[in-house]
Parts: structure tokens; sequence; C-alpha cells
């Protein structure tokens, strides 16, 4: 299925999207409604932030280099939180809803959007 996260509403599962600043808590609370629900007979599907196969790992130290000229330009970064994003939907996401599970996303469209008007670039064009 194309990735497009204005479909989701369409299936069958429910999604619930954890957004705020890193170091809030995302993941902790995550982790704890996940094991809520599956104790209760749910299946529950989490995804996180950056955890694409080759992206994540990438943007991840691109985070972590220390000298300037080893990482790519925000926008470039900006970019590959897209990707990761886009694959996340397609591979796990959408599968995942569409077979009536809970799923459990730590950031989603709202925090590209963020960050991509922090670079100055407009909402409607991000959303596209």
């Amino acid at each position: 299925m194309k990735a497009n996260i204005s479909s989701v509403k369409d299936l069958p599962g429910t999604l619930v999207i954890f957004e705020g600043a890193d170091g809030c808590g995302k993941s902790t609370q995550i982790a704890k409604l996940s094991r809520s629900l599956k104790k209760q007979g749910f299946k529950v599907t989490v995804s996180s932030w950056k955890d694409a196969p080759f992206i994540g790992p990438f943007l991840q130290s691109n985070e972590a280099a220390k000298k300037i000229e080893l990482m790519v330009t925000s926008e470039a970064n900006l970019i590959l939180q897209v990707a990761d994003l886009v694959y996340r939907l397609e591979r796990e996401i959408i599968p995942a809803l569409s077979r009536g599970e809970v799923v459990l996303l730590e950031r989603g469209l709202e925090t590209i959007v963020v960050r991509g008007m922090m670079l100055g670039i407009s909402e409607e064009k991000i959303r596209k």
C-alpha cells in the first residue's frame, strides 16, 4: 500500500502518536502502554522514530558526528526523516493498522512539519 498518513483513519486499527521534546518520556510511556494493552489482549506494534533500516542508523550517526564537515545539512536531514517515516508507514504502520492492531508511533508527521518550518519551509509545502 502506498504510504499516505491521511488514509489511516479508514483502517480497522488504532493509531496513537506520541509527540514531545527529546527526553520527555515518550519511549517510557509507549513501553508502559504497550505492556498494558498486550496484557488486555490487544495486538500492539511499536514504531520508533529513526528506526528504518539503513536510514535510522545513518540519522543517528549523523547526529552523533562531532565534526560539522561530517554532517549532512539540516535540509538533507529533514528529507531523511521523511524517508524514515514513509518507510515505516509502508512496512510497519499501515500493515499493522490493516490487521486491526494498535500502533504506538513515537513521533510522526507533526515532528517533521515543525522541524521543516524551523528551516523556513512552509507547512503547506511540507504536508504535500
